[in-house]
């Protein structure tokens, strides 16, 4: 299910589903397995570095939601203004961040350039419960093209 502009930006990444099992935290319980089962009992404190990640993400999501879609002015500013009003708005993140979406930005032209049909999703939902139990994740950036998935 390809998602709509208001359904990609209005979610707070902090109160998306996680998964037990997650492909970001695969490292870990491939390694040790019991760390997913473990970790459970410990509270979900976020600490300022998952913040300022949590920041990012939201900037950037915002500014390629703009580039493959041109959202409403009013409310792509609206969302601008929350994410400059943040604390971790500063000029090295704005940096760092816009490298990251232009970046993305140059796959994305890259993929169309060679297929005028490909597809490109922001914040898809990926299953992989065939391979591991309950796992799911988010794509940030999911692009389909020439018969390539690149995540």
């Amino acid at each position: 299910m390809v998602k709509k502009v208001d359904e990609i930006i209005e979610q707070n990444h902090s109160e998306r589903a996680h998964a037990k099992l997650s492909a970001s935290g695969s490292k870990r319980w491939l390694t040790c397995t019991p760390s997913a089962q473990l970790e459970l009992q410990f509270p979900d404190t976020p600490s300022t570095f998952a913040a300022e990640g949590t920041w990012a993400h939201e900037y950037s999501e915002l500014l390629l939601t703009e580039f493959l879609f041109k959202m409403d002015i009013k409310l792509f500013t609206r969302r601008l203004d929350t994410v400059m009003s943040e604390t971790f708005a500063t000029a090295e993140n704005y940096e760092a961040v816009e490298s990251y979406v232009s970046f993305v930005q140059g796959r994305i032209k890259q993929a169309r350039e060679s297929d005028p049909s490909a597809l490109v999703m922001l914040e898809q939902r990926v299953d992989f419960s065939d391979w591991v139990p309950e796992g799911f994740g988010t794509g940030d950036v999911v692009i389909v093209s020439n018969g390539t998935l690149e995540v």
